[in-house]
């Protein structure tokens, strides 16, 4: 699958499909590879360029705010292909 550059993504608060290199919270037991999950940006109405997106809490079982480095996005609908 192609990803878009991380720059070009909107930064409106659009909620996004994000390719993640997780550093905490990974959705998935295997860490060593970039995760796919949903997550937007606010900078336009923030004015602070800072991702929000899904991760999970192993601990408690639950989803919790993910910690890492977004690497690329795709809008949501899209298709993996």
């Amino acid at each position: 699958m192609n990803w878009n550059p991380t720059d070009t993504a909107p930064r409106d608060g659009t909620l996004l499909r994000l390719l993640v290199q997780y550093e905490e919270h990974p959705l998935d037991d295997d860490n060593t590879q970039p995760q796919e999950t949903i997550g937007f940006n606010t900078l336009d109405q923030s004015g602070i360029d800072d991702w929000h997106f899904a991760g999970w809490d192993w601990s408690h079982d639950s989803f919790a705010q993910g910690i890492g480095e977004v690497v690329g996005w795709l809008p949501m609908g899209s298709k993996n292909e």
